[in-house]
């Protein structure tokens, strides 16, 4: 009993000091260029989200609740062909708690842009900024 007590005034003292350990949705957009589709499979350590193709417009959007210890990470591989019919491929880092929970205010959003990911904060006016190239 004391301990969840302790642990209830960890969790508001959390919150209260910038540590976001509640709900997270992610979405990741292909905007690379019309008619240009997009593979993305993304998982977790425990989570494992599937292989995927997505069409120019369309994103893969999933939620997650962060961990207690504040590990949480999901990376994502993507690809797509050029307009040469070379395969431009990555692995990237799509939330990692340290660098994000600051950042994404529970809604994270990536755009998959011809040459590279953008990160989007939509509660913000900041403009994308580019984090990964392909």
């Amino acid at each position: 009993m004391v301990f969840a007590m302790c642990l209830g005034c960890w969790s508001v003292s959390a919150e209260h000091h910038g540590i976001y350990l509640g709900r997270v949705r992610v979405y990741v957009n292909n905007l690379i260029a019309p008619n240009k589709m997009m593979d993305i499979h993304c998982k977790s350590k425990d989570d494992d989200l599937q292989l995927q193709t997505l069409a120019y417009g369309q994103n893969q959007t999933w939620s997650f609740k962060v961990n207690f210890w504040g590990t949480t990470l999901f990376w994502c591989g993507m690809g797509w062909k050029d307009d040469t019919g070379r395969y431009l491929q990555g692995s990237f880092k799509i939330y990692e708690y340290m660098r994000d929970y600051s950042k994404c205010d529970g809604i994270c959003v990536w755009n998959a842009q011809k040459d590279g990911l953008y990160f989007l904060n939509p509660e913000t006016r900041d403009p994308p900024e580019l984090m990964f190239t392909w």
